[in-house]
């Protein structure tokens, strides 16, 4: 009986120990406007890529791009629109 019993707890805990390894890390990455509005956030897996949300319009401005990448996600991130100031030349 002790002998089953023991057996019974090595495996109980193998299982555990195999499920908890098992489980991935997942992160929060928000992307934001130059404003602080949320755009878009997502709960990623790790080594995983997020999603840019659509391309945000602001007036009298192109956007170039996020303050970072957001490819094999490893932490949480915060990533801002990043813009640069359209400049019109009339003739």
């Amino acid at each position: 009986m002790k002998k089953t019993f023991r057996i019974y707890i090595i495996a109980t805990i193998l299982i555990v120990l195999l499920l908890i390894s098992g489980c991935q890390k997942k992160y929060t990455v928000t992307f934001m406007d130059y404003n602080g509005t949320v755009l878009s956030e997502q709960i990623v897996k790790q080594s995983e890529d997020a999603t840019a949300p659509t391309i945000p319009l602001r007036e009298g401005y192109e956007f170039i791009g996020w303050s970072k990448e957001y490819t094999n996600i490893q932490e949480d991130i915060i990533l801002i629109a990043q813009y640069k100031k359209v400049i019109n030349t009339y003739t």
